[in-house]
């Protein structure tokens, strides 16, 4: 958000943050209701078939936005064989769906119970295990999980989504990775 609003000349103090689900984006922009928001497919073309217009996409800032799994502590002590065989599961599939995108749509269209023609890559990087042992360095840019971890704790600190700065290196785990 903070990168989008800059992009454009403005600030958190230019805007009033409206919590509302993906899926009604679109028919909160055409109501009115809302001016502009933050969304993801198929909702983005839902919106556009309606006459919204894109201001700005994450292809603009590669790693700014990453999809992360996330487990409360107890589960991680107490099933960390259980987690260490899921992330080997997922970078399987992700590999499959890259090798074999027209059925891995068919998959998750199924999966999400939508239409497969509604289901796609593209505009997508899907990261696999190197990518992910990548993303798991430090670094001073959205290359690292890490500074992006950070990003994030900054905006949700200043909208006041976070009432305390937790510690990003005590709440990532890379060790699924090796």
């Amino acid at each position: 958000m903070l990168t989008v609003l800059k992009s454009h000349g403005l600030s958190m103090a230019d805007i009033r943050l409206v919590h509302t689900d993906a899926a009604e984006l679109p028919a909160k922009l055409k109501s009115g209701e809302v001016d502009a928001g933050h969304t993801w497919e198929p909702f983005v073309t839902q919106a556009q078939d309606e006459g919204a217009r894109v201001l700005f996409t994450s292809a603009a800032t590669p790693g700014l936005i990453q999809a992360v799994v996330a487990v409360r502590g107890e589960v991680l002590r107490e099933r960390a064989k259980a987690l260490g065989a899921f992330v080997k599961g997922w970078f399987k599939a992700v590999d499959y769906w890259k090798a074999h995108p027209d059925h891995g749509n068919t998959l998750a269209a199924r999966v999400l119970k939508v239409g497969p023609n509604t289901i796609s890559l593209e505009g997508i990087r899907l990261t696999n295990l190197q990518d992910n042992i990548q993303l798991f360095k430090a670094g001073e840019t959205t290359r690292s999980t890490y500074y992006t971890a950070r990003l994030y704790v900054d905006f949700f600190l200043g909208s006041g989504g976070l009432t305390r700065k937790p510690e990003v290196e005590q709440i990532l785990e890379p060790r699924f990775l090796n």
